[in-house]
């Protein structure tokens, strides 16, 4: 699944994104219904760049507005509303490394996307006050940190090679000298204690892999932490960008499903 051709302009995105979606609309349908995980698409969509648009310049990437992002998403769910799911989060967290990560951490993980690689959420929880409260803990020990908790709803775990983690610092004694707050771990998928199980039941949207994740003793390293708070506590518009792209997936579902109901009475 390397990355074709890592660097596109607006109109070659729209274009990559139409085409994508012309091909991947022929077998939707049937995926959801039989729930057919789409791994060789979500290759196909790793390979055409499109996942590295929004990196910034000075990392390789096309760093392409919110705007071009969203048309893309919107383009995607007229052909397979799964598929533009999916990435729904590789966009959110690829837009909270570059507000809130360090200049290495941007060089790093910036790398990742040119390449192809997929980004997928593990933030949602259950049994929890609000949807601010985090259960999952980040711990220090010996020199790195410990991830434990699930997390549930983890869309496009299965096809992911970096997990995104919420956690909560848990260090009432200071040592690790982090600030108090919620940190998010950039993890690889196969790592050591991470469990993805695929049990996601759902109507409609069958082959999002929203399903669950177990973190049992994960070592992270603070390299790997972003700290939450300079994205979510200033105005920097991070949430209304993940807004941005559900609007998006939600218009192109619709613009699917006139375009279909169009062609069913025409017929």
């Amino acid at each position: 699944k390397e990355c074709d051709c890592p660097v596109l302009s607006a109109s070659e995105a729209v274009d990559v994104a139409e085409a994508l979606a012309a091909e991947f609309a022929a077998g939707a349908a049937d995926r959801d219904r039989h729930r057919k995980l789409p791994f060789h698409e979500m290759d196909r969509l790793s390979a055409s760049g499109l996942l590295a648009i929004t990196v910034p310049a000075e990392y390789g990437g096309a760093d392409l507005p919110p705007s071009v992002a969203a048309d893309v998403i919107r383009i995607l769910a007229t052909g397979d509303p799964n598929i533009a799911q999916i990435p729904h989060s590789h966009f959110v967290y690829v837009n909270l490394l570059r507000l809130a990560g360090s200049p290495e951490q941007k060089g790093h993980y910036s790398q990742r996307p040119l390449r192809g690689a997929r980004i997928a959420n593990a933030q949602a929880e259950r049994n929890s006050p609000t949807a601010a409260d985090v259960a999952t803990t980040l711990r220090p020990t010996a020199g790195h940190f410990r991830v434990d908790g699930t997390k549930y709803y983890c869309t496009g775990s299965l096809f992911a090679d970096i997990l995104t983690v919420l956690t909560r610092l848990d260090d009432p004694d200071g040592r690790s000298g982090l600030p108090e707050g919620q940190y998010v771990a950039f993890l690889p998928a196969d790592t050591p204690g991470v469990k993805i199980v695929d049990d996601w039941d759902a109507l409609g949207q069958r082959t999002t892999a929203s399903g669950t994740i177990v973190f049992d003793g994960v070592t992270v390293d603070a390299s790997q932490l972003i700290a939450r708070a300079s994205a979510v506590n200033a105005p920097t518009g991070y949430g209304a960008f993940a807004q941005l792209m559900h609007a998006a997936i939600d218009l192109g579902i619709a613009r699917g499903a006139l375009d279909g109901a169009g062609a069913c009475a025409a017929a």
